[in-house]
């Protein structure tokens, strides 16, 4: 099955072969450039590069030693304190400018994460 899912990437690529990096490099550069997306997911990502989710994810975890799922949700969370450091926004602007639809879930999930919640790093600000 490796070997079908690897023969795929060099049959898409025009130049021969794209390589597991390669196709990593370009899921963290399309991560970075839509983390706003509510809809942002494994199952989008391996859709855009032609593979399947679970190939993907092995690859991603093999070539970054951290889960796509994990990768995509410390990036947001990231960008998410930059934001609550940097603006005069609402955390639940926040929330949706890092692709969280619902307040209380990103609440939940920046907690998890670091925590505390954004409103405390807020106030500190």
């Amino acid at each position: 099955m490796q070997a079908l899912q690897e023969r795929r990437l060099d049959m898409r690529n025009g130049r021969g072969s794209k390589t597991c990096k390669e196709t990593v490099d370009d899921v963290c550069a399309y991560v970075m450039a839509n983390l706003s997306d509510s809809n942002l997911s494994v199952m989008q990502l391996a859709n855009k590069q032609f593979l399947n989710e679970d190939y993907l994810a092995r690859i991603f975890k093999r070539e970054m030693g951290i889960s796509l799922k994990r990768f995509i949700i410390s990036k947001r969370m990231e960008l998410a304190t930059e934001l609550l450091g940097t603006l005069d926004i609402s955390v639940a602007e926040v929330a949706d400018r890092v692709g969280y639809s619902s307040y209380g879930y990103f609440v939940a999930a920046y907690k998890k994460h670091f925590g505390r919640t954004p409103t405390n790093v807020k106030k500190r600000k």
